[in-house]
């Protein structure tokens, strides 16, 4: 109940079929495919530009293989997404990066918008996969959904606090080094 994207195909680019619009993201840490909403005709172009390239596309800033494992689920509408920032479970800080269907970057108020971070908190505290956990969620219809779990590695923190993160994750790894 609390999680958006319900998948619809999980495996390699070469098996992917053509939808016609889908959500799609790389299924691994290194994210050599960023999630975007992408056609039909974008599906052809990727997988065409792979076999055209020695099975290899550098993609977005990164290298994708015909062989990388992607995620895909429905479109969905939402009002708004926003990222949020976890060190050994407790909230450091949040950023929106997409309000009303467009790219929007800005950090959230932590006093204005208390219900994300209380939701994002809410799930971090069902699953927590890694000590430091950035947790994407949104607004739907249905209300605040959690729409991804990321590594710290492979996720942009937008207009989040640059510095309030380093300090907390290096305090995290300081003390459990």
């Amino acid at each position: 109940e609390m999680y958006l994207n319900e998948p619809v195909f999980v495996g390699s680019i070469k098996d992917l079929p053509e939808f016609d619009e889908i959500f799609l993201k790389c299924n691994a840490d290194l994210k050599s495919i960023t999630g975007d909403i992408f056609t039909k005709q974008d599906i052809q172009e990727l997988k065409q530009n792979l076999k055209s390239k020695d099975d290899q596309f550098f993609f977005a800033g990164n290298i994708a293989t015909l062989d990388t494992e992607v995620y895909c689920s429905s479109l969905k509408s939402l009002d708004y997404e926003a990222r949020n920032i976890f060190v050994d479970g407790k909230w450091i800080d949040s950023s929106f990066y997409r309000q009303n269907k467009r790219r929007q970057r800005e950090r959230i108020n932590e006093s204005e918008h208390k219900e994300i971070i209380d939701f994002a908190q809410e799930c971090i505290d069902i699953y927590n996969p890694f000590p430091v956990t950035v947790i994407d969620v949104g607004m739907s219809w249905e209300g605040l959904k959690c729409i991804e779990y990321n590594t710290f590695n492979g996720s942009g923190w937008y207009e989040c606090d640059y510095e309030k993160i380093v300090q907390s994750v290096s305090d995290w790894v300081i003390e459990n080094a």
